[in-house]
């Protein structure tokens, strides 16, 4: 795997690193998900695993807990999947102009 280049006009904007040809990841979960071609086709997985991280999205979306989707994937830390959805919260706070609770 190479880094082709991050897009993004400044540090604090929404930057991707861009894996391959295609895969984007942001650079928020860089050390987080990864993907290359030549494991699950490029899916964004986990990095350390083949968990792809649509896996944790679905777990969430059907109503269950992080906790349910951990224990059917023992490989993804809690640290990890918690990233993701950080990151998810933040670009929706973003996107609609909210701020954080303190």
């Amino acid at each position: 795997m190479r880094v082709l280049g991050i897009c993004g006009a400044s540090d604090d904007a929404m930057g991707y690193i861009i894996w391959g040809d295609v895969t984007m990841i942001p650079k928020q979960l860089a050390g987080v998900l990864t993907s290359s071609q030549d494991t699950l086709s490029g899916v964004i997985r986990f990095d350390g695993t083949r968990v792809p991280v649509q896996a944790l999205l679905d777990t969430l979306y059907s109503g269950k807990s992080v906790d349910d989707f951990l224990a059917g994937f023992p490989n993804v830390t809690r640290q990890q999947a918690e990233a993701v959805i950080r990151w998810e919260q933040e670009l929706s706070r973003d996107y609609l102009g909210l701020e954080a609770a303190a």
